[in-house]
C-alpha cells in the first residue's frame, strides 16, 4: 500500500512539474504528459496539492526526454557558447 501511495503522489508530482516547466520548455512539458498518459488538465499551479491523476490511472511509455550529448557536441558547445576566454586559448 505504501509504495502504491508513493508512486501515486510521485506520478502527480511530475504531473505538477510539467505545469511548471510549460511557459520555458512547451515541448519538454507536453512530452511529460504524453508518457502520464495525461491531457493538461490545469493551466495553473493551486494553493493546495491535490491530485490530478486519478488512483488506478495507466501511464503511457516512458522514453528519454533529452537525447544523451556525446563529447564531441559538448566539445562543440564548449567553445560555441562559452564567451571570449576561449578565443584567447584558441589564438
Amino acid at each position: 500500500m505504501d509504495a502504491e501511495i508513493t508512486i501515486g503522489l510521485t506520478l502527480n508530482l511530475v504531473y505538477l512539474l510539467s505545469l511548471v516547466l510549460q511557459p520555458f520548455m512547451p515541448t519538454t512539458a507536453d512530452e511529460i504528459r504524453q508518457q502520464l498518459n495525461a491531457q493538461q488538465l490545469s493551466y495553473a499551479l493551486e494553493n493546495n496539492f491535490r491530485c490530478y491523476l486519478p488512483s488506478g490511472h495507466k501511464i503511457g511509455q516512458a522514453r528519454p526526454l533529452f537525447e544523451k550529448l556525446e563529447q564531441p557536441l559538448i566539445d562543440e558547445y564548449r567553445l560555441r557558447f562559452s564567451g571570449n576566454n576561449n578565443l584567447k586559448q584558441i589564438k
